[in-house]
């Protein structure tokens, strides 16, 4: 990652000073010092994914989620994780126990949706960007993910109303799919 990159994303996560080492090795001394502090692990984890740590990443991430074993979110993100690394089976567990623990978040809904678009298992991933549109109409994310699990099996006019929605909604980039398309 570039360094002006890797500055940008500190300071996403909420680190000022745009130093992600330094921003670690406070963690690393607050942990320490407080050790069941799960916020600070699940910190320290993001971290830790930006800088490559992967394995050191997720196991901030389990820590998290021992101390607090129903927190949506620590669950969310370690169900992305382990989306990236190949462990299908361990993310749809977590997305499954986060969606159960705070079913009203788009997110969880969208990221099993885009597992189960990735899998080929298009009904159920429209099922979930069903949700997430049912939770927040005007997210444009899922309209474009529904509308690409659409034209998977064949249904051109459900996805050019997602397409078209999208585009209402401000995203004119998919204008080229609307004119290719539905025209």
């Amino acid at each position: 990652m570039k360094a002006m990159e890797k500055k940008f994303e500190c300071f996403r996560i909420g680190i000022s000073s745009g130093k992600c080492e330094e921003a670690l090795k406070l963690f690393d001394k607050a942990i320490d010092e407080y050790p069941n502090y799960s916020s600070a692990l699940w910190e320290r984890s993001d971290i830790k994914n930006l800088l490559g740590d992967d394995s050191g990443a997720m196991n901030d991430l389990n820590k998290a989620i021992e101390i607090e074993p129903n927190n949506a979110i620590f669950l969310w993100r370690r169900g992305n994780m382990n989306s990236r690394f190949g462990n299908v089976k361990s993310a749809f567990s977590d997305w499954n126990k986060s969606i159960k623990i705070y079913p009203k978040n788009v997110m969880l809904y969208q990221s099993r949706g885009s597992m189960y678009q990735r899998l080929g298992k298009h009904n159920k991933a429209i099922k979930d960007f069903n949700m997430t549109i049912k939770l927040d109409p005007k997210f444009i994310g899922p309209y474009l993910l529904r509308a690409k699990s659409f034209i998977e099996i064949n249904n051109v006019l459900a996805a050019c109303k997602d397409w078209n929605k999208s585009f209402e909604l401000g995203y004119l980039e998919v204008k080229k799919n609307i004119n290719s398309y539905c025209n």
